[in-house]
């Protein structure tokens, strides 16, 4: 099951609104521990980021690493995994 959230995740990432690929990364740290999330805001990042005066365009690759730490955090907290 975690191969097919991955791929969706990732072919999300390349054809869907920013919220579909987020929804999909929500699921995965919340369920498992998903290296890939912060990856693929990498991919996010590269293919639709702009440059900024903040952040310098990282935004959605730092989301994407606070979710995932964040997730785990809370699964040791409340002992999910």
């Amino acid at each position: 099951m975690r191969a097919v959230f991955t791929v969706l995740l990732f072919l999300s990432v390349l054809v869907a609104p920013w919220w579909v690929p987020s929804l999909i990364a929500l699921v995965l740290v919340v369920r498992y521990r998903a290296y890939e999330v912060p990856i693929a805001g990498v991919l996010m990042d590269i293919l639709y980021g702009i440059p900024q005066g903040y952040f310098y365009g990282y935004l959605l690759t730092i989301v994407g690493v606070l979710i995932f730490v964040c997730a785990e955090l809370l699964k040791r907290e409340l002992l999910l995994s």
